[in-house]
């Protein structure tokens, strides 16, 4: 009978497969190690690259059986579908850019939501020019104590809000989907 070897939560596969390996050179047996689904048989002589190896070929494989399936080609299908959606919406948003502080509340709550997609093209740049355009600043009101007490006005938290997008947008090329949440609670 096998020993078994399943992967714990923080472990990734070389961990696994280091930790299977000792169990079996310790009681000299095979042990049958499990990883994210993935199962195979491991013995003291195999090396962890052999083993993880194996693993990953086996874990590429089940992807691929996946993809060309009826139910992963469905996947694909719906996920580009999805794609095609926020796309059209960002373009929209895009062509529409904001004229003014109050309106780049809402166009800022519509835009983050679509831009967290990898999937979705978007052109950060003319964001943080069109935002720097309308006098946001990066960065602006950060420490601020009128957001501790909350006695910050409405326009102090919009200016907040697009100063920390401009910031997000420069230095990760994304925004937290957190300040699209608080540009949505602005814009209501």
């Amino acid at each position: 009978m096998l020993m078994q070897y399943e992967g714990q939560c923080g472990e990734h596969a070389e961990m696994s497969a280091r930790n299977a390996i000792k169990l079996a050179a310790k009681y000299g047996r095979k042990v049958r190690m499990k990883f994210n689904g993935i199962a195979l048989t491991v013995n003291r002589r195999l090396s962890v690259k052999h083993v993880v190896g194996t693993w990953q070929r086996m874990l590429d494989a089940r992807a691929l059986r996946y993809q060309n399936s009826p139910a992963g080609r469905a996947a694909k299908a719906k996920r580009l579908a999805e794609i095609a959606a926020k796309q059209h919406e960002i373009d929209a948003l895009m062509a529409d850019l904001p004229r003014s502080k109050t309106e780049a509340i809402e166009w800022i709550a519509k835009w983050v939501p679509l831009s967290d997609d990898v999937g979705v093209k978007k052109d950060s740049h003319l964001v943080i020019e069109s935002l720097k355009a309308l006098g946001f600043v990066k960065g602006e009101h950060v420490g601020d104590p009128a957001f501790k007490d909350g006695s910050a006005t409405t326009l102090k938290r919009i200016e907040y809000i697009a100063g920390q997008v401009i910031c997000m947008l420069e230095n990760a090329s994304c925004v937290h989907p957190m300040v699209g949440q608080w540009a949505a609670e602005i814009a209501v």
